[in-house]
């Protein structure tokens, strides 16, 4: 499900977006989901005010900042929402495991409505990432960047394209791992390899999700659906 209706939560405040989360978590039930994922890294800041349900949530930002914990770089980035910035969610959970480690937080600002429109004026993409990262970049040299917004890691190319010295971490890597152990320890794991299906909620434009699909490589859903 993708509230693109409400898109960006990382404007608002911390009240409205628990309460839209409730929301789809609550859709989400209702169609009698195993498991959640929570994508954005806004919403993910607030999963401990998310409880009172009865199937698993896994956020995006607990995985990715433990593994970026037990490894070498000195100074890592975010680059996220606003909100997830003021938050500093990554910044704890990373130096309650490495406290040597330095952790500087920015605002993508208008980057996730511009990929949110299909990703596809990429000078406006290029100029937002510029605008973001030149001033942390110069001043603190970041050796890992973190995508810390759902939407950035589908422009990671103009990321690195941007910055080709800088390692740029999707977290959604760190989160399927994560996932994928809580389904294997309560023995949810499905064993049939072949006949998933893939159906896509959205409260926006189904027409801008489909250009994300195409330029992900992503099958199209056998359904979409506008609710």
């Amino acid at each position: 499900f993708g509230d693109s209706k409400n898109c960006p939560y990382g404007v608002k405040q911390g009240d409205e977006i628990v309460a839209l989360t409730k929301d789809m978590l609550d859709f989400l039930a209702a169609n009698h989901v195993k498991a959640v994922a929570i994508a954005c890294n806004t919403i993910s800041t607030q999963i401990d005010l998310l409880t009172g349900y009865d199937y698993p949530i896994v956020g995006i930002v607990a995985p990715a900042a433990h593994m970026l914990a037990k490894t070498n770089v000195t100074s890592v980035g975010v680059v996220a929402t606003a909100f997830t910035v003021s938050t500093k969610a990554y910044d704890r959970l990373i130096q309650g495991e490495n406290p040597n480690l330095s952790i500087f937080g920015v605002s993508g600002e208008t980057l996730a409505e511009l990929v949110d429109e299909g990703a596809e004026d990429i000078e406006r993409i290029d100029a937002q990432i510029h605008k973001s990262l030149d001033e942390m970049v110069k001043l603190n040299n970041p050796q890992t960047v973190i995508l810390g917004c759902t939407h950035y890691p589908i422009v990671k190319d103009r990321f690195e394209h941007c910055f080709p010295n800088i390692t740029f971490v999707d977290p959604a890597m760190e989160q399927v791992k994560a996932l994928a152990k809580v389904l294997e320890a309560d023995d949810m794991l499905c064993k049939d390899t072949k006949n998933g299906t893939f159906k896509y909620c959205t409260s926006g434009d189904p027409e801008s999700a489909k250009k994300i699909f195409k330029k992900l490589n992503i099958n199209t859903p056998e359904e979409i659906l506008v609710v």
